[in-house]
């Protein structure tokens, strides 16, 4: 869990996405005629990605969860003030994962180089995934958008750049919530084990 840059004409701020593949894109091979990307995909096991085709946060009273957290998450870090009707959204996609940190705004030409199914780049996913997938762990990847990777973007309040990161809290609690919503209802309430 944590969070993430997202596609900003895809998803919003505070939205999450699970990942189905979280692709590697910082493997290269390098050749004479220069480095050739070649970038791994993990995927998702298939239980799991059943389990996350069929999840419905809605009908679990996701969003309820959430704004219920909010209050306390204030105590500690300073969010977004939104409307009592904010409600972001839950995406079932692709993601990049990578070493850098992304802040010029080529997050859309990476996607698009990449995976057009990807709605998210962050740079943690992919190093659990693979060591996941090395002691036959099964996984799950929940981010928040804190961002769209652009320095221009609408991640700052008013344009205050000091707010820069005033999302972070909030998105990363936006993953968390549904996170505990899906294992809630596909693991804790049954006998089912992963």
């Amino acid at each position: 869990m944590g969070m993430g840059a997202g596609l900003e004409d895809k998803v919003n701020l505070g939205d999450v996405v699970v990942a189905t593949t979280v692709w590697d894109i910082s493997s290269r091979r390098l050749e004479p005629d220069g480095p050739k990307k070649r970038p791994d995909p993990f995927k998702l096991g298939p239980v799991l990605s059943r389990h996350i085709e069929y999840f419905d946060p809605e009908q679990l009273r996701w969003k309820e969860l959430l704004h219920s957290c909010m209050p306390r998450l204030a105590m500690y870090s300073e969010i977004p003030k939104v409307e009592p009707s904010w409600t972001p959204s839950f995406h079932s996609n692709n993601i990049l994962s990578g070493p850098d940190l992304v802040a010029d705004g080529s997050i859309k030409s990476l996607i698009y180089e990449y995976d057009e199914k990807a709605r998210l780049y962050e740079m943690e996913a992919s190093g659990f995934a693979s060591t996941c997938d090395e002691l036959g762990v099964l996984w799950l990847v929940f981010k928040g958008i804190s961002d769209f990777g652009d320095p221009n973007s609408k991640d700052t309040l008013n344009g205050d750049i000091k707010l820069r990161k005033i999302w972070q809290p909030l998105a990363s609690l936006s993953a968390a919530t549904a996170a505990i919503k899906f294992l809630e209802n596909n693991y804790l309430s049954r006998d089912k084990q992963f």
